[in-house]
């Protein structure tokens, strides 16, 4: 029966005070939501990721080797007991000229189980000829889609471990080991970071040795993979890898040497075989010669009995000439002498004729003898023998006459046949003359063919020389690089997957968050329950005493106000933990989603966490209440049913201020003796009020450390409108070619030539870090381009030659100040120490700036200007033809726009404010009820008060101004040092939630302020409505026998 009565008093307690009992359950529900959605964000996401890396089989541990790895050094992980599995793969990174891209090709194989990938769309390559990319190679080429042809195209080097040039796009994917949304790493080709990869079919790679083995260990399979037991284990395997390839770097060194010795020794025999060729041919070289010296001789021999011979032959034709000529004048002479002798004959003959017709006439033939002429005249006779005498002289002079004609005729016909053969000799000689130059010619080109020979012989044997000395200096270098060989085991973890470290660095971060922002609630929780505890026990003095004078026990009586408490806690909790482990996990999920490649989550209810927020909320709500029961049960029921004496009225600080005091009318100095008079009920109001403003500040704190972040890197930090990258092989010409583009492009104004290296840093209990390092051909350009200041001061850093600049959050790592000496190891793991000089402001990644000469004195290796930052006139720049001009350059591998950058970062950080804004809802929803509670705390202990200025002529809204006046000084208060509280807090969360390669801005703006601040007076106003409401419908009368 009394547990009856007892169950109704509760119950009518609560239906008589609902706000009350709603004010305590919602401070409870936020409270709890909080701390359970965050705690167990965390552990959801968690499990979420082992699952994933479960069904995937991301490998424990990956075993690279400077020399390459063989299938003796998978016999080692063969038959072993620690091992669950192992796979051989090949990599491949290419610097894409096509699509200028720098893409690392992996190998599918569907024997493979190890790091199997997540297919978002279509599938993977099952066949020769297929590829699956990278989701995000989408965002690199938003044009690429399934379907598509995928083509190859890079150096001869790279080319030559394709089997195949063009594939067809068959899915796209994700992988385990690349769980951060944008990085892919670091390479040594191209412009040294990796766009995305893309997954090809085993068959269509071909290289002499596998360049990784992923490793699965058994011992950890059922461990969380980012716990202390996984991370002290994978030590522990870490070191058993080692210990057991120990020998086998031995013996592999040892393969290689003797394979590349065995090379060696080819090249030597060829060497061999080519000096042998060299010094046969340097035989035939001087055989040549001195055959081309007899040549020459014979030549000039040949030549000079030539000249003699025509010489010769022209002289004796000239002679025969003359000779001729001489004949002739003989002839003619003779011929002349023999006409005037034929005239004289002729003269003779006719007068022999005369006379013999002169005779005949007479009848004597003067032909007979004289003995037969009858007429033997003396004078006939004498004719007859002139006649005769005459005849006979003339047939004598005849045949003289005959024989010089026939003599001269055949002078003549001799000095024809001798003209003839003059001339004869002539040709012949003419015909000699041409035949002997045409065969001087031919051996004076022979001989000139033979020197060409000689002289070709002579310059590649001297080339083959070089050439041979070189090979010896090549091969003795190569001979000493086999002799200094050292094979270089490497054996990585998980921490080296690009995002899994920083994945965990942001769950961890979570549980931060976790530890201090329903602290705050609970805080006030507990303020807000013992305002209301404390006025809820006031008003029921009497029935405590009534029930202590009826024989209740202290427990009996206390029941009450703890069931009460209990029922508020517990239902509070209860709809907390439902709203907070459904809701908040996925909205982070969502919102870290945006920078890694997370799985869906399951929700999970984590008894501890419930049992810790059931606890939590009920010790705060329980323990105001028997924290204000403890004085009251220690008094008597007599006590107890007399109302309270009201406080002894003492003068407040301001009142012994007289000249202060004296200014004051007479609301005021109410107001101030109100507030100060109840201290305690001005300092939890106070202590509400700040608490909510305190993460309303951190609410829009983060908002600014994240907006900040964004306006200081891409408006302040990074000045230049587009990076430019170079191939490593460009001529003079290509260069002549992109700067003339250069210069034509609308709005172009400067340039600064860039090396650009990819370095990492290493220390115990620091994630490895991956940092850019830029060496600006113009140190003192780069403040136009990138600006090196100090945040705090502004001052501009110029880049010294004694030592480096590094960027803020770099430095904080590395706990590095001016002054101190870093290790950094570049893209082939060698260690380097430099010097830090400065520490400038940048928020996204890391950056290390150094002076040309101090890059080689630090790196004993001259400067290669691989990229260039571009300035442009905003106004007049065209982005498209910016990117599409200079892409069209043979010496540009990418351009890459600020703009697209910052759209990139921007679009990447917008989900982030999806935390924030919950955080200042939630924080927003927190200052109203805190508000609406302790004002209506206030009101009903001063109902009375309040009733009675009004039954003495008060106004509504005077009566109203009463309260409001204390409220609005209060929550000033409240405002004031909420503010100081809240950048407290947000310091403490940006130092905790912080990820490896961002520093988020630490200033909050006056906006943040103001609108916190703006956001508490509103609900502080809508309160007082509500309380304006409220005092408008009080029934005076009953008010002022309340406690009579």
């Amino acid at each position: 029966m009394r547990y009856r009565a007892y169950k109704k008093s509760i119950t009518r307690e609560i239906l008589s005070s609902k706000a009350r009992f709603a004010s305590i359950l919602v401070i409870i529900l936020l409270g709890v939501a909080f701390f359970s959605g965050i705690k167990s964000s965390g552990p959801d996401m968690n499990k979420a990721i082992n699952e994933l890396y479960k069904n995937q089989n991301l490998m424990d541990s990956k075993i690279v080797s400077t020399l390459g790895l063989t299938d003796k050094d998978l016999e080692l992980l063969k038959n072993n007991d620690k091992i669950l599995d192992f796979y051989s793969s090949h990599t491949i990174d290419a610097n894409l000229e096509n699509i200028n891209s720098v893409v690392r090709f992996m190998e599918y194989d569907k024997n493979n189980n190890i790091n199997e990938f997540i297919v978002v769309d279509g599938r993977l390559p099952k066949n020769s000829g297929e590829i699956a990319l990278d989701e995000q190679a989408l965002k690199v080429n938003k044009n690429l889609k399934i379907g598509d042809t995928y083509t190859i195209q890079s150096d001869e080097d790279t080319m030559k471990y394709f089997n195949k040039k063009t594939f067809k796009i068959v899915g796209i994917v994700k992988s385990p080991m690349y769980m951060e949304k944008e990085s892919r790493g670091t390479t040594t080709v191209g412009k040294g970071s990796i766009d995305y990869f893309a997954v090809v079919n085993k068959d269509d790679i071909s290289m002499d040795a596998y360049t990784e083995i992923y490793v699965r260990f058994k011992n950890v399979q059922s461990l969380d993979a980012y716990s202390d037991e996984y991370k002290d284990t994978m030590e522990e395997n870490k070191k058993y890898l080692e210990n057991l390839y120990s020998d086998r770097k031995i013996d592999r060194v040892e393969e290689i040497k003797a394979t590349a010795q065995e090379e060696l020794d080819k090249a030597y025999a060829e060497i061999e075989e080519n000096e042998n060729k060299l010094l046969s041919a340097q035989k035939e070289i001087e055989s040549g010669k001195e055959k081309l010296q007899e040549g020459k001789k014979q030549y000039e021999q040949g030549l000079k009995s030539y000249e003699d011979e025509i010489k010769a032959g022209e002289l004796s034709i000239s002679n025969g000439k003359k000779e001729l000529v001489k004949a002739q004048e003989e002839l003619d002479k003779q011929k002349k002498t023999l006409n005037a002798g034929k005239e004289k004959l002729n003269e003779s003959k006719i007068l022999l004729d005369n006379t013999k017709q002169s005779l005949l006439a007479q009848g004597i033939d003067p032909d007979q003898s004289i003995e037969n002429i009858e007429d033997s005249t003396s004078t006939i006779i004498h004719l007859v023998t002139q006649y005769q005498q005459g005849k006979k002289q003339y047939e004598e002079q005849l045949a003289v006459l005959n024989y010089g004609e026939a003599k001269l005729q055949e002078g003549q016909k001799q000095l024809e046949n001798a003209k003839a053969e003059l001339e004869k000799g002539e040709k012949d000689l003419e015909n000699g003359k041409i035949k002997g130059k045409s065969d001087l010619a031919k051996a004076k080109e022979q001989l000139e063919v033979s020197q060409q020979t000689l002289t070709n012989g002579e310059a590649e044997i001297k080339e083959n020389t070089q050439k041979l000395l070189d090979a010896k200096e090549e091969i003795k270098k190569e001979q000493d690089k086999i002799d200094s060989i050292e094979g270089k085991y490497y054996f990585f973890d998980r921490t080296d997957n690009i995002g899994y470290s920083g994945l965990k660095d942001s769950i961890n971060s979570l549980d931060s968050i976790a530890s201090v922002f329903p602290v705050f609630f609970f805080l006030i929780a507990v303020l807000i329950c013992l305002t209301t505890m404390t006025r809820m026990v006031e008003e029921n003095r009497g029935e405590i005493g009534t029930l202590k004078a009826l024989g209740y026990n202290d427990l009996e009586i206390s029941r009450k106000f703890v069931v009460y408490a209990s029922l508020a806690s517990i239902i509070g909790s209860v709809i907390g933990i439902l709203i907070g482990c459904n809701i908040l996990p996925q909205i982070i999920n969502t919102s870290y989603g945006s920078l890694y490649n997370l799985p869906s989550l399951d929700i999970y209810y984590y008894p501890s966490y419930v049992i810790q927020s059931i606890l939590i909320s009920i010790l705060c709500t329980v323990g105001a209440a028997l924290y204000v029961l403890r004085v009251e049960l220690k008094s008597t029921p007599s006590n107890l049913m007399r109302a309270k004496a009201p406080k002894i009225g003492k003068k407040i600080l301001l009142e012994r201020i007289t000249p202060l005091w004296k200014r004051l009318n007479f609301n005021q100095k109410v107001t101030f003796r109100n507030i100060f008079r109840y201290k305690q009920r001005m300092i939890m109001t106070v202590f509400g009020i700040a608490g909510c403003m305190a993460m309303l500040v951190t609410g829009y704190g983060l908002q600014d450390s994240n907006n900040g972040m964004l306006e200081k890197q891409f408006n302040k930090l990074w000045k230049y409108d587009a990076m430019v990258i170079f191939n490593d092989s460009s001529n003079d010409e290509e260069i002549k070619e992109y700067n003339n583009t250069l210069n034509n492009l609308k709005g172009y104004e400067s340039k600064l030539g860039i090396h650009q290296e990819t370095v990492t840093f290493s220390k115990e209990d620091m994630n490895k870090q991956s940092v850019t390092m830029y060496v600006p051909k113009d140190i003192d350009k780069i403040n136009d381009f990138i600006l090196l200041n100090d945040r705090k001061s502004e001052k501009e850093y110029k880049i010294s030659d004694n030592g480096v600049i590094i960027t803020e959050k770099l430095a904080k790592l590395l706990d590095a100040s001016v002054g101190d000496t870093i290790t950094l190891n570049d893209e082939e793991n060698n260690p380097y120490k430099v010097k830090v000089s400065n520490i400038c402001e940048n928020y996204f990644a890391h950056y290390i700036y150094m002076s040309p000469s101090y890059y080689e004195k630090t790196f004993g290796k001259s400067v290669n200007y691989n990229m260039e930052l571009l300035n442009f006139d905003s106004k007049k720049m065209n982005k498209d033809e910016i990117s599409n001009k200079i892409m069209n350059c043979d010496n540009v591998i990418n351009v890459t726009l600020m703009s697209d950058i910052k759209k990139s970062t921007e679009e990447s950080s917008a989900n982030l404010d999806m935390i924030m804004l919950v955080i200042i809802i939630a924080s927003g929803c927190l200052a109203f009820v805190v508000l609406y509670n302790l004002n209506n705390v206030n009101v009903s202990e001063r109902i009375r008060e309040l009733s009675t200025i009004k039954v003495l002529g008060f106004y509504d809204n005077e009566v109203t101004m009463y309260i409001l006046r204390e409220n609005i000084i209060l929550t000033f208060l409240g405002v004031l040092c909420g503010a100081f509280l809240g950048k407290l807090l947000h310091t403490f969360i940006l130092y905790t939630s912080e990820t490896d390669n961002i520093m988020m801005y630490p200033e909050i703006s006056i906006k943040g302020y103001l609108f916190s601040a703006l956001i508490t007076i509103f609900f502080s106003m809508i309160v007082m409505v509500m309380m304006h409401i409220k005092l408008k419908k009080v029934d005076m009368i009953d008010a002022l026998k309340s406690n009579e």
